[in-house]
């Protein structure tokens, strides 16, 4: 299938083709969200078969793949490869075969072949139709005796034709007439519609740089609506109709005086023997120019002003030695006015005159103006729907237009978004996220993020107030509750995000800043609140947050109401226990590694009862979002892209980079092909290297076993010259490790337990790692850890003095922050848990038992949790190792590659092309997890020994922590291994084979990602 066809998002730095006056104005002007494809990638999609599936388009005979020269006389017929091999330059042949072979590429600098087709095409009226019949004949001559695979063949061209070749918003009428085409069943009429996609790109595609710190060329798509009539509906291009195109093309670009003099020249040539809809567009470009642009057409209104008074019968302003500048505009409004009406009288699908006489009636005559925005909103005028959308959220709504109506048109417009401004898409965004609260959030973060100014002033206001302004709460019986044994700052910043005047809040703390708090002693007398009334019916939600500063507390208060919630469970009918337990979430500050075993032991010796309880240890959980939001492969997808490798540098021997480091190693491998390394860098270097030693052994004594690579490096971080050895100058061995490690870094994370230290830190790396490059593009991500969210948020939107708030590297320190802030609110935990969700589902599918069953195991053995909590950060890892990754680094944040339909798409795509290189890298990942959790492998004789035992059930020794699967992917074919399995047949009926069941995840990786029913009702 042809690649997912997406717009680039970055303007370019290099002119659009140039043409001549007496030339077809083809090529669209506008400067963004341009589409790269290729000739050669539409070829290989029709004509060429995969091992599974034939080509759409096949012949009798057996069809060799083209390529280079081959393809370009395949696709032209001889007449056209014949002008091109006749042109000279300086006696030597001008078109060689490299450029042939340039011609079919996605990225280069030649334009060579695509210009001397132009000017082919584009030398009169005659070799324009030529051109185009010349290349359909012979397509529907090759095509003659080919075979259709139909429907597939049909629904692919449509898709093709929907996403870039002819868009309806851009030219109904291609899209109109391409359609005609292949609902006739014709066969010709097929092949014809083949031939114009082809022409379409042979004219359209023009190679142009981008950026404007690294030249990299792109392909892109620039055929606009008249080049696109040119190919589908060439009867509509006769001489009045080019020209009347080009005065509306003149217009669109700005040239207002060319506008009018075109405009007026059409007119006083065609005016009389015209169709109402064209003599109406004419007027309504003049009306248009006088009234809004008079300034710039003063000088050449007077031109055929009698001829165009007799002709539309409207007195055109007359300027003379007496005349004032104001009295001529004045009377330039006038006749404009005059003529956009005797446009809509003549068509009523003017939509600008329409919006343009709303805008002079709104103040005067607000029902005649009302009709006049009616019809210019029908037409979608984009200023008319912003306007009726406006006027709706102020509470004045349009006759005969709902708010769904609006909706719906903003939704078109956003939908169209290529092919609008950055301001209309924004703009749209920004007034649905008005009307339909639902998806405010994402359509107002949008916005934002395209640097609309009201969505980016309201999500700051949003973020610096949503930990301040609490929430009020209710006293309802039946109503979800939510109890916390602390006001601490982070259970301060759940309940600051709990949904206003839907929750019950209980306490064990008093305080002024919250309204309506029910206050009790111990959350075992929130169970006494609630199940001791025979009519409850277990099933509103409720959530016990022991998140105070003393671990120690939390936990053991956790564990006090795990037994309370046992006891009241366990004489409940099933039905009313199962309600019971899927109402109750319990979230526990405490570190993972202690409380995890105290909370197993609990919840396992319930049998069928158990709770869902949610550890959260601040710099694991910190470290598992920046690993998702901010991936390790970042600078392999941003620009300039010339790395290879990933070499990260984390600042700071804080627990947050230990973790970091460590679940990287868990999550994080990339293959062989794409080393990652990972240094850490601290005064306690050398003691954090020792630790690591002593909880995974494994990854010191397996050698042959290959991970990311981990290394310590002891450091003053407040003393060290960093600029120096930064720019290369290094005076002792120290230096020269320090110095290795900088240079080679694109990636930096910096946490020095303290936030503004990190911060003032991190904005000085910024500008040594600038400096540190004379072309001053050194500017690599770099992340900041910020407890408090204040801090957090000012981080992410630090300016340089004098700036305004941007978003490129030179108006920006460009900071990514990260932390406590966002992590403990209520959407992340507990209305949106992306993260746990997909763990969850990936333990559903490898447990293969009923969703009950499996979510007991997962919530009462914390191993299950981890691994698959690991597992499903390494899903993000796995669809870049595929093939499947966003454009733009800020595409990750909050989990987005967890739910991204797109994403998702590209990436199944690419699993079954790359099913062993998948399976490969999740072994490893695999193997990486199970070393830093303290396991080691298990060989035949070490199986042999501890099969017998209790603690050796299955094939793993649970307490030794062995297992005899951590070896190289390679050897899952050993004759080690093959011992093994046959010693798990015969004993335990063991017969998963690793290498089998990595496939399966790897084939499983959609089921993952399904996302779950929302179940508001709890």
């Amino acid at each position: 299938m042809l690649e997912i066809l997406k717009p680039i998002d970055e303007y370019p730095a290099s002119r659009f083709p140039s043409i001549k006056p007496e030339q077809p104005n083809i090529f669209r002007k506008k400067a963004n969200g341009l589409i790269s494809f290729s000739i050669n990638e539409i070829y290989i999609t029709l004509f060429t078969e995969s091992k599974s599936e034939p080509a759409l388009v096949s012949f009798s005979t057996p069809h060799p793949k083209k390529s280079k020269k081959s393809l370009v006389t395949f696709l032209f017929p001889n007449q056209i490869i014949d002008e091109l091999d006749a042109k000279v330059n300086n006696e030597k042949k001008y078109i060689t075969d490299k450029d042939y072979q340039e011609f079919l590429l996605k990225s280069t600098k030649s334009n060579k072949i695509s210009k001397e087709l132009f000017n082919i095409f584009a030398i009169n009226r005659e070799s324009e139709s030529r051109f185009i019949n010349t290349i359909q004949m012979h397509f529907i001559d090759m095509l003659k005796n080919a075979n259709f695979k139909q429907p597939e063949l049909n629904d692919l061209l449509r898709e093709l034709i929907n996403d870039v070749i002819a868009p309806a918003v851009v030219c109904n009428e291609a899209y109109m007439a391409f359609n005609s085409l292949i609902e006739s069943g014709n066969h010709d009429d097929v092949s014809k519609a083949i031939a114009n996609i082809f022409i379409c790109a042979m004219l359209g595609l023009y190679s142009i740089k981008f950026g404007d710190r690294n030249e990299k060329y792109h392909r892109v798509y620039l055929l606009n609506d008249i080049g696109m009539k040119y190919v589908w509906t060439p009867h509509l291009m006769q001489d009045n109709y080019v020209k009347l195109q080009d005065a509306l093309y003149s217009y669109t670009n700005g040239a207002y005086e060319s506008a009018y003099t075109e405009a007026a020249a059409w007119l006083a040539a065609n005016g009389s023997n015209s169709s109402k809809k064209d003599q109406a567009t004419a007027i309504r470009l003049l009306g248009a120019c006088l009234v809004r642009h008079s300034e710039k057409c003063e000088n050449i209104i007077q031109a055929d002003r009698e001829m165009l008074n007799k002709l539309l019968t409207v007195e055109l302003p007359d300027k003379n030695e007496n005349t004032t500048a104001k009295a001529f505009n004045e009377e330039c409004h006038t006749s404009g006015i005059n003529l956009l009406k005797k446009a809509v009288e003549l068509d009523v699908y003017q939509s600008e005159a329409q919006f343009l006489l709303y805008e002079e009636y709104k103040e005067k005559i607000s029902k005649k103006a009302y009709t006049h925005l009616r019809h210019a909103f029908q037409c979608t005028y984009v200023k008319a729907v912003f306007e009726v959308a406006e006027l709706y959220i102020n509470q004045q709504q349009i006759k005969e237009i709902t708010k769904n109506d609006i909706i719906k048109k903003l939704s078109g417009i956003i939908s169209s978004g290529q092919y609008r401004s950055d301001f209309e898409v924004s703009e749209a965004l920004y007034l649905r996220s008005k009307l339909n609260p639902s998806n405010d959030e994402n359509d107002i973060s949008k916005a934002a993020s395209m640097g609309h100014e009201k969505a980016r002033q309201e999500m700051s206001r949003e973020k610096r107030n949503r930990f301040h302004v609490m929430p009020k709460f209710i006293y309802k019986k039946n109503s979800p509750c939510c109890f916390t044994n602390s006001l601490s700052k982070h259970a301060r910043n759940f309940i600051a995000t709990l949904p206003n005047e839907k929750w019950n809040l209980y306490a064990t703390v008093k305080t002024d800043s919250l309204s309506n708090v029910q206050y009790i002693s111990e959350a075992k007398q929130l169970i006494n609140i609630k199940f001791l009334n025979p009519e409850i019916a277990y099933d509103s939600r409720i959530i016990f947050l022991f998140m105070s500063s003393d671990e120690n507390r939390n936990l053991n208060e956790c564990l006090e109401l795990l037994d309370e919630l046992f006891n009241s469970a366990l004489d409940l009918p099933e039905e009313q226990k199962n309600n019971l337990i899927d109402s109750i979430d319990i979230f526990v500050s405490s570190r993972f590694e202690v409380a995890s075993a105290l909370i197993d032991a609990s919840i396992s010796d319930m049998g069928n009862i158990y709770f869902k309880v949610h550890i959260l240890d601040e710099a694991r959980d910190s470290a598992h979002k920046l690993l998702c939001d901010a991936p390790l492969f970042l600078p392999l997808i941003t620009e300039p892209r010339h790395e290879k490798d990933i070499n990260a540098v984390l600042f700071g021997s804080s627990e947050t980079n230990y973790h970091i480091l460590k679940e990287s190693i868990a999550c994080a491998y990339l293959g062989k092909d794409t080393k990652v390394n990972i240094t850490l860098i601290g005064s306690e270097a050398e003691h954090l290297e020792k630790r690591l030693r002593q909880e995974c052994p494994g990854l010191y004594n397996e050698c042959n076993i290959e991970t990311i690579g981990h290394y310590f490096i002891k450091c003053n971080i407040d003393e060290e010259d960093f600029p120096s050895i930064i720019y290369g100058k290094k005076e002792s061995y120290a230096d020269e490790k320090l110095f290795q490690t900088l240079s080679k870094a694109n990636y930096f994370v910096v946490d020095l337990d303290d936030d503004t230290k990190s911060i003032r830190f991190a904005m000085e790396l910024r500008t040594w790692l600038l400096r540190s490059d004379m072309t001053f593009e050194r500017a690599p991500f770099i992340g900041v850890k910020c407890k408090e969210p204040r801090n957090s948020y000012l981080a992410a939107h630090l300016t340089l003095s004098g700036q305004r708030a941007g978003n490129t590297y030179y108006s920006s320190y460009d900071l990514f922050a990260f932390g406590p802030g966002d992590l403990y609110t209520y959407h992340r935990l507990a209305e949106e848990p992306l993260l746990e969700h997909v763990a969850l589902q990936m333990h559903k599918c490898y447990s293969q038992s009923d969703d009950r069953k499996a979510e007991n195991d997962y919530y009462s053995f914390s191993y299950y949790y981890d691994s698959c909590l690991l597992a499903a950060i390494g899903l993000c890892y796995r669809m870049f190792a595929a093939g499947a990754h966003f454009a733009r680094k800020e595409e990750y944040i909050d989990f987005h590659a967890y739910n991204s339909a797109e994403l998702l798409v590209e990436s199944n795509d690419a699993i079954h092309n790359k099913l062993n290189q998948l399976a490969e890298l999740e072994h490893h990942r695999w193997v990486g997890f199970e070393l830093t959790r303290g396991w080691e492998p298990a060989d035949f004789e070490q199986v042999i020994a501890y099969k017998e035992q209790s603690t050796g059930s299955a094939h793993v020794h649970k307490l030794a922590k062995l297992h005899p699967f951590i070896r190289p992917y390679a050897d899952l074919e050993s004759e080690d291994i093959k011992k093994i399995m046959k010693l798990l047949k015969t004993k335990y009926d063991y017969s998963k084979h690793p290498k089998n069941t990595t496939k399966q995840n790897i084939l499983d990786t959609e089921k993952f990602l399904e996302s779950p029913a929302n179940d508001n009702s709890r």
